[in-house]
């Protein structure tokens, strides 16, 4: 089933890669939910000026929402009293594909991250109360099952509460927040979950509360948003060994977070008060913009990285803004859907400009050549080539700096010698053509 699955993806992929592609019928749509449903709403409608052009029925208090990586499916995550499960919308027919429960319905699912082939959702396990424990979901993409659970934390007096999820670029580690109690008071835990082994280790811990977290992109840090005595703090943490890089305290809670993945722009996005934070995640700075939509308690941006959305939970309006080359937001405007909004997620903004297919199969593997007292550590790339015919070149970046170009013509293969014992490098091959327009990376995490 899978290879049919990937098989029609390619040709998918392949028809998008002339010079001039049509938009796809999922492209350039933002899901928001609310009282009465999940609104679609269709950004290039009415010549541009966008509408809600449909309602998908789904009465459920304050779901969370995310986009599968081809936008062709839509994840409900709600956990509200007795309802906690998952449902799954294809976003071609706008219908129900499945509702997913976790646990025997005694796990409640906080919050999801996808990668191409799994979804992942971090769920308290209510099997034992008022004894709980932590357990990841994985659901596969295609078949729409759980293939199995991971313990994060076990069964444990101490009151564990899952919190976020977050998948970096290359999508082989899970970082996965955890609130628990003890007779001190609240603390939090940062576990991370190797992908590929399943296996769980601690990386941080402190006396706070977690609200949210994210994997910076291109970058080894993670940033918290954290709550203590009713104040607010951003922490940062290193993402290989959990070391604490810096813990600023900040005006505004900080309840979710939005990256901005293009490989030049160092930023990432907060909300959780009237105000935008954009973080830089090179030096930790931030600055701050009106959400024009009064206390911003979510936000999105599109996967093309050119436009963020921001919505406020009691306001029926939500906020547009352009995001520029630097990663700095304009308000455009703003459009009406209903009481209560909650979730939010947007798809990709086709376009009429010139495009380049990314490459694919991207693979790595650490060759570790030894001469007499001295060991040169060899991380060497292998990719397949794009399906784009216009391709000249390849770019490689190692997090995120470039490092060397590969012509199309040559074995597709790069070999970055003298890399460090025990450290993780995040490398990503963009292909060009000879306009310099760049395709969309692949990543790949190697650990030395």
């Amino acid at each position: 089933m899978k290879s049919i699955y990937y098989f029609l993806l390619m040709i998918k992929l392949s028809l998008a890669c002339s010079a001039l592609f049509a938009a796809l019928p999922t492209d350039n749509k933002v899901y928001i939910s609310y009282n009465d449903g999940i609104a679609v709403y269709d950004t290039v409608a009415d010549e541009g000026k966008g509408r809600i052009t449909h309602i998908i029925p789904f009465k459920e208090l304050r779901p969370k929402l995310a986009l599968s990586l081809d936008d062709t499916k839509l994840y409900a995550v709600t956990a509200v009293g007795n309802t906690k499960h998952v449902t799954i919308f294809d976003t071609t027919t706008l219908l129900k594909i499945k509702t997913i429960t976790f646990l025997n319905d005694k796990g409640a699912p906080h919050s999801i991250a996808i990668t191409k082939d799994f979804a992942y959702v971090n769920i308290t396990d209510d099997t034992n109360y008022p004894k709980r424990r932590v357990v990841v979901a994985v659901i596969d993409i295609i078949t729409n099952k759980i293939v199995k659970e991971i313990e994060i934390v076990e069964l444990s007096d101490n009151n564990p509460v899952a919190d976020g999820i977050s998948i970096p670029l290359g999508g082989n580690r899970a970082f996965v927040g955890v609130n628990k109690v003890d007779n001190q008071g609240h603390f939090n835990q940062i576990f991370e979950l190797d992908i590929e082994n399943d296996n769980v280790k601690t990386l941080a811990t402190s006396r706070n509360f977690t609200l949210s977290l994210i994997a910076a992109p291109h970058i080894s840090k993670i940033f918290v948003g954290l709550l203590h005595n009713f104040d607010y703090f951003l922490s940062v943490y290193h993402k290989n060994n959990g070391h604490l890089i810096e813990n600023k305290s900040i005006p505004n809670r900080v309840d979710n977070f939005a990256a901005n993945t293009n490989i030049n722009i160092k930023r990432i996005y907060a909300s959780g008060s009237k105000d935008i934070m954009l973080i830089n995640t090179i030096d930790n700075s931030f600055t701050t913009v009106d959400g024009r939509v009064g206390f911003v308690s979510n936000l999105a941006i599109n996967p093309n990285n050119t436009k963020l959305y921001s919505l406020n939970g009691n306001n029926p309006n939500i906020a547009i803004f352009d995001v520029d080359v630097s990663g700095e937001l304009t308000f455009i405007k703003s459009f009406s859907v209903g009481p209560a909004n909650s979730g939010i997620a947007a798809s990709r903004a086709s376009s009429e400009k010139v495009v380049v297919a990314p490459p694919h199969h991207l693979r790595g593997e650490v060759i570790k050549n030894k001469f007499f007292t001295q060991t040169d550590i060899v991380n060497f790339l292998t990719w397949k080539a794009s399906p784009d015919e216009s391709v000249t070149s390849y770019n490689i970046y190692r997090d995120g700096k470039l490092i060397g170009t590969v012509l199309a013509t040559s074995r597709l293969e790069f070999v970055d010698h003298n890399r460090r014992d025990d450290k993780t490098y995040v490398y990503e091959v963009v292909a060009a053509n000879a306009d310099g327009v760049l395709s969309s990376p692949v990543t790949i995490e190697i650990k030395d």
